[in-house]
């Protein structure tokens, strides 16, 4: 695997996370308070960390606005299911905000994400995924430290055994 598809395999999992954990809280019951926060946790950051690529890829799409692939990504940037979207949507509807939030990252974002990734695939070099995406190994870790802390809450999963206990 080359640089660039280890970093869209990061992104990728990233939304599925997001999209995973979305889904859980969305269920009828809502899921645990427990859930609920690491849930919070780790979409405000996630998102956040889109939301300031979307911003880098707007100066991209500026230094490139005068061909055609800048324009296809200026097209692509302009559609209104950006990350900071997603967080006002669930701040705005307490109690189905979860519920809203995950259509929202299901359709219209995920959509978004993938036009915005295809580009990438299609017209960027190394150096500008490496800008975009900002990703590095701390951020890298800083993401499996979220997800740790909210996956074995997910519906099905397993509570970790407390310490101390026999397996």
């Amino acid at each position: 695997m080359n640089e660039m598809q280890l970093m869209a395999a990061q992104l990728r999992l990233e939304r599925s996370h997001a999209l995973a954990l979305a889904r859980a809280c969305a269920g009828s019951s809502g899921g645990p308070p427990a859930l609920r926060e690491a849930a919070a946790a780790y979409l405000a950051c996630i998102l956040g960390w889109f939301q300031q690529r979307d911003a880098r890829l707007v100066q991209l799409a500026q230094r490139r606005a005068a061909d055609e692939p800048g324009r296809s990504l200026g097209a692509a940037l302009a559609v209104p299911a950006d990350s900071a979207a997603a967080l006002a949507l669930l701040a705005e509807q307490p109690g189905q905000g979860w519920q809203v939030l995950a259509r929202f990252l299901e359709g219209p974002w995920s959509q978004r994400r993938e036009a915005l990734e295809q580009w990438l695939r299609a017209h960027a070099r190394v150096a500008d995924w490496r800008t975009v995406t900002g990703l590095t190994a701390e951020v890298i870790l800083e993401e499996r430290g979220l997800w740790s802390r909210a996956e074995p809450l997910l519906p099905g999963k397993a509570a970790p055994a407390a310490a101390g206990s026999p397996p």
